[in-house]
């Protein structure tokens, strides 16, 4: 039997990686940036391209694709600068 009561306690697992520092920040700020990029080309689709279909769809998700971009550009700059 073990004479000390910690050897029987098992320690809890640590996780092997993690989030970079900061990164919240532009998770945050792609999230509204996505939005608004979506809700923009939504309602650019809707007021030039009224009798096309699919425009609307297509714009909104082209702003959700610069919105990303932009961010992901942003948040490589950021982690290589620190």
């Amino acid at each position: 039997m073990s004479s000390n009561s910690n050897d029987d306690k098992k320690q809890p697992a640590q996780p092997t990686w993690q989030l970079p520092e900061g990164i919240e920040d532009h998770i945050e700020s792609g999230l509204i940036n996505a939005a608004a990029g979506a809700a923009t080309g939504a309602i650019v689709g809707a007021m030039f391209f009224k009798r096309g279909r699919g425009y609307v769809p297509a714009l909104a998700l082209a702003g959700v694709g610069v919105a990303i971009g932009s961010t992901v550009e942003r948040a490589r700059v950021s982690m290589q600068t620190k």
